[in-house]
């Protein structure tokens, strides 16, 4: 261990992606505590200064002034198939994600730790790792965790929870952030987010496109119930497409036989000769059946063209009630915003007046006081008719200190309209 001077430390260029700044009172706290008693815990160190643990330490010492922490400097180098870098990074997830607990962290940028460090350690998702292929048997063990149940016994959670946050880097980019920045509504449970990473990309963007932020709002089992609608519709809309492009084939070949039929029969002319030929009247009975299959294909086409005209109504009227949906919530959360805002001005205003009222108080609290006090010292002076007692000289001349002091701080003391009234009460009457 050793003390590096503060200035000379560097922050790791990925630590922001993975792990947040502690904030509020936890904040306070902490640098409290070091500033009570120090930096118990050396940063670790690479030897080019770049800070692999203790990002809340370096900066509580900044904060408080100091110019010298303690470090352990740490040489990475590529060994085990991992690359120096992807050491670092190891370190700087592994030591953080314990440090604070998997729990701690943000949701998102706990998966995107996951992540990484599967890649690093070369996990594939559900199966174990084999670098060798089977192909032979390997001698010795290694410390490396080699599945994600070895990886989870490592952070210090179950299995379950590791492929439940790892499934997380599944998600759409906007699903992450309302994940990693969301607030209020406006965010995932974790339940609906492993419910919305199941599903394709496709899907996915296709219920961004529908419900926007606000899909945190809805229940799994409404967004399910979206999917199965849009699903049955869409595949309506197959269905029909196909048949009507199966009947438009069929009209088609429809209307070349019957192109070819009558010109035939246009080529044969029954009233210049004796006897008709043998498949003439067969040749009109087919055209006549093609005409009349034409006819229904057309017809066919017509209904199902209806159909489709009626299944696009559909589909406008279930997208635009979704939208008249998306505005009332839109509405709904301006109003409740509003509301807040109302609230956020009644508080203060009630601490205002509970404010005023404690101020006034100790004011005339401190008026009543200095009037009692002074009246009695007065009297006090009158009956003894002069002062000679050096000690009683002294005190006065402190007291006159004191009051001097005390009306430069009274002077200092302004008010939005210049003068207060205060109507204070004299303590004993």
């Amino acid at each position: 261990m050793q003390k590096i001077k503060v200035e000379f430390l560097k922050i790791h260029p990925r630590n922001k992606e993975f792990f947040d700044d502690m904030e509020g009172d936890k904040w306070k706290d902490f640098v409290e505590s070091i500033k009570t008693s120090g930096i118990i815990q050396p940063l670790i160190v690479t030897d080019d200064y770049v800070v692999i643990s203790g990002h809340q330490r370096l900066k509580a010492a900044k904060e408080l002034g100091l110019t010298e922490v303690p470090c352990e400097v740490h040489e990475y180098l590529d060994k085990d198939g991992i690359t120096a870098e992807d050491w670092k990074l190891k370190d700087l997830l592994e030591s953080n994600l314990m440090q604070r607990g998997v729990g701690n962290i943000n949701p998102m940028k706990s998966a995107r730790c996951i992540g990484e460090l599967k890649r690093i350690y070369d996990i594939k998702r559900g199966r174990p790792n084999n670098n060798n292929n089977g192909t032979k048997k390997q001698d010795t063990v290694s410390a490396l965790p080699k599945t994600e149940k070895e990886l989870a016994n490592n952070l210090g959670i179950s299995e379950r929870h590791l492929r439940r946050l790892d499934q997380l880097n599944d998600l759409i980019p906007p699903f992450q952030k309302l994940i990693e920045f969301g607030s209020g509504k406006n965010t995932l449970s974790l339940q609906l987010a492993e419910f919305l990473a199941s599903r394709s990309r496709e899907e996915q963007e296709e219920l961004y496109k529908t419900f926007g932020d606000a899909i945190g709002r809805y229940k799994k089992a409404e967004i399910e119930q979206y999917q199965k609608d849009m699903e049955e519709m869409h595949k309506k809309m197959s269905d029909m497409q196909n048949l009507t492009k199966s009947l438009t084939q069929q009209k088609q070949e429809l209307e070349k036989q019957k192109s070819e039929l009558e010109e035939k029969l246009k080529n044969i002319k029954p009233e210049v000769i004796e006897k008709e030929p043998d498949d003439y009247q067969e040749l009109k009975d087919t055209l006549k059946t093609i005409k009349e299959q034409s006819k229904y294909v057309e017809e066919r086409l017509k209904e199902l063209e209806n159909e489709r005209q009626n299944l696009e109504r559909e589909k406008q009227e279930y997208i635009k009630t979704l939208e008249e949906l998306k505005a009332k919530n839109k509405k709904l959360e301006k109003e409740n915003s509003e509301l807040l805002s109302e609230l956020r001005s009644y508080d203060q205003a009630q601490l205002e007046m509970k404010y005023n009222f404690e101020l006034s108080s100790e004011i005339a609290d401190l008026a009543g006081i200095i009037n009692q006090r002074i009246e009695k010292i007065d009297t006090l002076i009158n009956s003894k008719g002069n002062l000679q007692d050096e000690n009683v000289e002294i005190l006065v001349q402190r007291l006159s200190d004191s009051l001097n002091k005390a009306l430069e701080k009274v002077d200092k003391w302004s008010f939005n309209k210049g003068v207060m009234n205060v109507e204070y009460r004299v303590i004993g009457d």
